[in-house]
């Protein structure tokens, strides 16, 4: 790779039209982020017949420009309406709600936005520093590996359970559950449908999602009154803390690396995602917390999932180009686009289209710079809506809450599903149910099962024991899963002894 190739490819960005291109895809982008619900595939289906007959570069500029900030405008309704855009930003409503509800909201924006931003910018430098290195690396993956990777996403979930743990596990089993609806992802058969043909293809995350977090947080509000935030507005100065939120991010660029890296690998595992790395990072964030604040608004909770979502666009993008295998669902649309488009991914995509692929990495660096500063500039009306009283408020987001579910599939079970799961999740609320573990079992048991079947098959039930690299992380899984429960019952104990 030259200086000359690459000069030429970040160069031929600011070419017209594709920079125009560019700037329009990244705000269609933020609008669409900012629904609920609707996430990346749609953005991408409705701009694909727009790109028919296009130049490549500037088809593509529309598109990833799209893509690539989607998830940075589902991440401002997740910390202000506790409402997650798009299904990348569960993890972000765990502690940017809370942030919201004592007047943070501004800080909890700015650092969402931040760390979106640097966690792109990261994902780009590796995915050129690792160009010349993927082929050997994701061929030394088997399913094994991805299994235990995620379990270790799974074992997670002793991280965000709070003060009871019977709680969380219960809350960890009931996801698996829900996970397991629908037809055997090996052997096809019906797994708890109850005779209902909708729940043959398995509940969908984001009726799911918006109703547990959603939904339940508009019945609890319209209940107690009142405001979202309990802060006078005359105590939010909103530039202030919007620059108070972006200095303290810049002071957590220990865990934006860590989680940027982090993100970025998970990306580059086919078939993990956006959601599993958001809330894989956030739970080994909240295992490194100290003080047992996340959940309760600390800003790492924010920083941790963001930078994740954004640095997975690289790593996602690198086995879609090397091999032709989507490391993301957005990332088998673009593959499409690709093809459609006359441009054949694979190990040939670094030769004979070396310049292209430096020029997909550029695009999504400055799509996100392009976000965050449109994004800047247009959420302080969004974060004034918050000071509305509750009976404003709650009719809308419910309306966009419902419609973002329906458009998802366009099935009316959806919305019965955000009801029931919006009432599931105001009693879980109620009683101190948390809901991230059972939304991380949700997400990464799918995967868990497909990947365990694998490598049951090729390799015995002594898989995890018969290669180097599944044996690490076989004893990184042992470790992180028995620690903190040996933890909780030695403080049972001495409680105990002490009285």
């Amino acid at each position: 790779m030259t200086f000359d190739i690459f000069m030429n490819s970040m160069l031929s960005i600011f070419s017209w039209p594709t920079f125009g291109l560019l700037f329009i895809g990244v705000v269609i982008g933020i609008v669409v982020g900012i629904i609920p619900g609707i996430g990346g595939f749609f953005v991408l289906a409705i701009l694909i017949p727009f790109v028919v007959g296009m130049d490549p570069l500037p088809a593509l500029a529309l598109l990833l420009g799209a893509h690539a900030v989607v998830d940075m405008g589902g991440a401002i309704t997740a910390v202000l309406f506790n409402v997650p855009g798009t299904g990348q930003s569960i993890a972000t409503v765990f502690d940017g709600f809370p942030m919201t509800q004592q007047g943070r909201g501004a800080q909890g924006v700015a650092a969402a936005l931040v760390s979106s931003l640097l966690g792109a910018v990261l994902g780009v430098v590796l995915f050129m520093a690792l160009i010349p290195a993927v082929r050997p690396v994701i061929l030394a993956l088997t399913a094994g590996d991805f299994f235990m990777l995620v379990a270790v996403g799974i074992i997670c979930v002793g991280s965000i359970i709070g003060d009871d743990p019977f709680k969380g596990l219960i809350m960890g089993a009931l996801g698996f559950l829900l996970a397991a609806v629908g037809q055997d992802p090996i052997e096809g058969q019906l797994r708890y449908e109850f005779g209902v043909m909708y729940l043959w293809d398995g509940i969908d995350i984001v009726p799911l999602v918006i109703g547990l977090i959603a939904v339940s947080e508009m019945i609890d509000l319209s209940m107690r009154g009142g405001r979202v935030t309990d802060v006078p507005p005359k105590a939010v100065v909103i530039g202030r803390d919007m620059i108070k939120g972006l200095f303290e991010t810049l002071k957590h660029w220990w865990l934006m690396t860590w989680t940027g890296v982090m993100g970025f690998i998970i990306g580059f595992i086919p078939g993990l995602g956006g959601a599993a790395a958001a809330v894989m990072c956030y739970g080994w964030a909240a295992r490194r917390s100290k003080d047992g604040s996340f959940g309760k608004g600390n800003i790492a909770g924010v920083i941790a999932p963001e930078t994740a979502n954004s640095s997975k666009e690289a790593g996602a993008l690198l086995p879609t180009l090397a091999f032709g295998v989507p490391g993301s669902g957005g990332m088998a649309v673009l593959l499409g686009v690709l093809i459609m488009l006359g441009i054949i991914p694979g190990p040939g995509m670094f030769k004979q289209h070396l310049p292209m692929t430096i020029t997909l990495g550029f695009l999504i660096a400055i799509g996100n710079i392009m976000g965050a500063v449109i994004a800047f500039v247009a959420v302080r009306p969004l974060i004034r809506v918050t000071f509305m009283k509750a009976a404003f408020l709650v009719t809308p987001v419910l309306m966009f809450s419902l419609t973002g579910s329906y458009q998802s599939h366009y099935s009316l079970g959806d919305v019965v599903l955000v009801y029931v799961f919006g009432i599931l999740g105001f009693f879980m609320k109620k009683y101190d149910y948390p809901v991230p573990p059972l939304i991380l079992a949700f997400v990464l048991g799918p995967l868990a099962e497909v990947n365990f079947n694998i490598a049951l098959d090729a390799y015995g039930p002594l898989f995890m024991f018969q290669r180097p690299i599944t044996l690490v992380l076989t004893v990184l899984v042992l470790v992180l899963g028995f620690w903190p429960l040996g933890k909780f019952v030695f403080k049972k104990k001495r409680t105990v002894n002490a009285s």
